[in-house]
C-alpha cells in the first residue's frame, strides 16, 4: 500500500537521568546519543519497515543535521524527494529519559517553515497515496490544507494530534481516524480523560466529524470505537525501557493494517504489538521493528 506522511523531521539529543533536575539544579546523565527522530519521520520510517511504500513531505534546515535526517529515511526506503532544505536550522529535540518515560523540549526549526504551498504543489503525491498520515509538529494550516485535499481525493486521512494544540473545528470533518493519547485528548476537549470518560470523549470527537477515534492509554492499552460500540485494545506486556516513538509506531502500524483490509480489532492488535516492541528498546528510529518481528510476536500470543 502507498502511504504519504506529512510531518516533522527532528534530530533527537537523548540522555538518561536517574533524577529529574529541579530549577537551577545540575544532575549527571548517561548514555548520551543523537537519534534521528521527529514524529513525521518516525511514522514514515515505521511504515516503511512494516512493508508500506512511503513518501514524505517535510522540511529540514541547512545545517549539519538536515542531510543526515533525509539520508536516514532514504536508506530505509522512504522517498524524501519532497523533503525540502529550507530555513537555517533543522528541528531539534532535547529528550530526557527517566525510568523509561521521556520528557521533550522541541525546537521546531525548519518544520515550521513548511507551508500550504508545499501541499498544493505536490497534489500528485496525494493522488498516488492510499493513506495520508499527519501530526502537529508542523503548522496547523498545513495540516488543514492537506487533510482537506486528502478528503477531496477520497484518501484515508489519519491525524495524530501531537503535540496537542487548539485546532479549528472544521479539521475534524476531514479526518477519518483520530489517534490521540489521553493527554492530547484532554487538551483538545478541555477535561480529564480517564477510562470512564474516554467513552464521552470518543462520542464528542465523532460528533465533530471523525468516524474512527482511538485514544491510547500507555500501559493500559487503548480505547476505541467499533462503529457505535466502545472496545478496549489488547495489551502486550513488556519491560518498558524507552517510550520514545511508541505512539508513532502505533499510528503507522494501524494505518498499514487498515489499508490491508484488516478489521478494526485486527488493526488495533497489530498496532499494539508493534508499539510493545518499540518500548522495549532505546531510541526513536532505532527502536522501530520490521514486519517479520511484529508477526513473530503476534504468533507467540
Amino acid at each position: 500500500m502507498n502511504i504519504l506522511v506529512i510531518g516533522s523531521l527532528n534530530m533527537d539529543l537523548v540522555m538518561e537521568v536517574e533524577k529529574i533536575p529541579k530549577l537551577g539544579e545540575t544532575v549527571f546523565g548517561k548514555n548520551f546519543k543523537t537519534v534521528h527522530g521527529g514524529k513525521g519521520a518516525n511514522q514514515a520510517l515505521a511504515a516503511a519497515k512494516l512493508g508500506a511504500n512511503v513518501k514524505m513531505i517535510g522540511a529540514v534546515g541547512k545545517d549539519v543535521f538536515g542531510e543526515s535526517l533525509k539520508n536516514n529515511l532514504k536508506n530505509n526506503s522512504v522517498d524524501v524527494s519532497k523533503v525540502e532544505n529550507i530555513g537555517l536550522t533543522s528541528g531539534t529535540a532535547l529528550i530526557t529519559v527517566y525510568q523509561g518515560d521521556n520528557s521533550i523540549i522541541l525546537e521546531q526549526g525548519a518544520n515550521f517553515k513548511l507551508s500550504a504551498e508545499h501541499i498544493n504543489k505536490n497534489e500528485k503525491l496525494f493522488e498516488w497515496a492510499d493513506t495520508i498520515i499527519m501530526q502537529l509538529e508542523i503548522p496547523v494550516d498545513v495540516v488543514m490544507t492537506a487533510a482537506k485535499k486528502g478528503k477531496e481525493l477520497g484518501k484515508y486521512v489519519i491525524l495524530n494530534p501531537a503535540p496537542a494544540q487548539k485546532l479549528p473545528c472544521e479539521i475534524f470533518k476531514y479526518v477519518d481516524a483520530l489517534i490521540p493519547n489521553e493527554h492530547e485528548a484532554e487538551q483538545l476537549l478541555g477535561y480529564e480523560i480517564t477510562e470512564k470518560t474516554c467513552v464521552n470523549a470518543i462520542d464528542e470527537f465523532k460528533r465533530k466529524g471523525c468516524e474512527q477515534v482511538i485514544i491510547t492509554l500507555g500501559e493500559k492499552g487503548c480505547i476505541y470505537n467499533n462503529k457505535d460500540f466502545i472496545s478496549v485494545g489488547k495489551i502486550y506486556r513488556t519491560d518498558v525501557i524507552d517510550t520514545t516513538a511508541a505512539g508513532d509506531s502505533f499510528v503507522a502500524a494501524y494505518a498499514i493494517a487498515i489499508g490491508e483490509g484488516k478489521s478494526i480489532e485486527e488493526a488495533i492488535k497489530f498496532a499494539s504489538c508493534t508499539s510493545s516492541i518499540v518500548v522495549n528498546r532505546k531510541g526513536a528510529s532505532t527502536s522501530l521493528p520490521t514486519r517479520k518481528e511484529v508477526e513473530t510476536r503476534l504468533n507467540e500470543k
